[in-house]
């Protein structure tokens, strides 16, 4: 005699197979969404930079140069990096008029750091949210991406 046997269920290795392929595409789409957030925080960070850049630009064409007694208290000293905070920004004005409103973000969402370190001459640094890297702007408009933190532009020494 024979029985049949009627497969109205799945197997238990077919639901682990489809398991695992769920997974797979999971994962490949929490990879992909990441570099994007990745990619999106490095051009914030790039725009930043270029935002800072302009201001500074503006700012030496309606003072005639850049210098660090223009801010008072702010920018001592040419050869160390600040944070751009509110107070650091009130100072770029020009016409009466603030040039940047709100503090420019890296991306690792942290503040801009700058530095003044000639009449015409100005460091800028964001992090990048891809590497260790930073992003380096100068008055020249040259872009530098470097992985020695410590150092600097040949135009800022």
């Amino acid at each position: 005699m024979r029985i049949k046997r009627r497969q109205k269920a799945f197997t238990l290795i077919e639901l682990l197979i489809v398991i695992v392929i769920i997974g797979i595409l999971a994962g490949l789409i929490i990879w992909a969404v990441r570099a994007a957030v990745v990619k999106a925080r490095d051009a914030q960070a790039k725009n930043s930079v270029k935002v800072v850049q302009d201001a500074l630009e503006v700012y030496m064409t309606e003072n005639t140069n850049l210098r660090t007694s223009d801010f008072g208290k702010e920018f001592p000293d040419a050869k160390t990096w600040y944070e751009l905070n509110e107070t650091r920004l009130s100072k770029l004005t020009a016409g009466g008029q603030s040039l940047i409103t709100t503090v420019p973000k890296d991306g690792v969402n942290g503040p801009l750091k700058v530095r003044i370190c000639g009449s015409v001459c100005y460091g800028i640094e964001s992090k990048s949210a891809s590497d260790s890297k930073k992003c380096w702007m100068t008055s020249a408009g040259t872009e530098y991406w470097q992985n020695n933190l410590d150092s600097s532009p040949s135009e800022c020494n």
